[in-house]
């Protein structure tokens, strides 16, 4: 997923220029796979958050923040 989709997505920008809409864009690619989605979200979110404890990113300027999870489906009981 990291390769596929997040270096993919992201690769061509710096650490300090991705944006919130970097981000908001791949999660929309995979709003038809919603568990897919949000792992990735929750993958970026913790890039981001070591990048900013290692000082390679201002503090608070996670571009992950405030993207909403995409709700799961419930499976279907017959």
């Amino acid at each position: 997923m990291r390769e596929r989709v997040i270096v993919t997505g992201l690769g061509r920008h710096r650490l300090t220029e991705v944006t919130r809409a970097d981000v908001a864009k791949i999660h929309h690619d995979l709003r038809h796979v919603p568990y897919d989605a949000n792992r990735c979200l929750d993958s970026i979110s913790k890039m981001f958050s070591l990048g900013e404890m290692w000082g390679l990113r201002p503090e608070g300027t996670n571009p992950r923040k405030h993207i909403k999870n995409t709700p799961r489906r419930s499976a279907s009981v017959s």
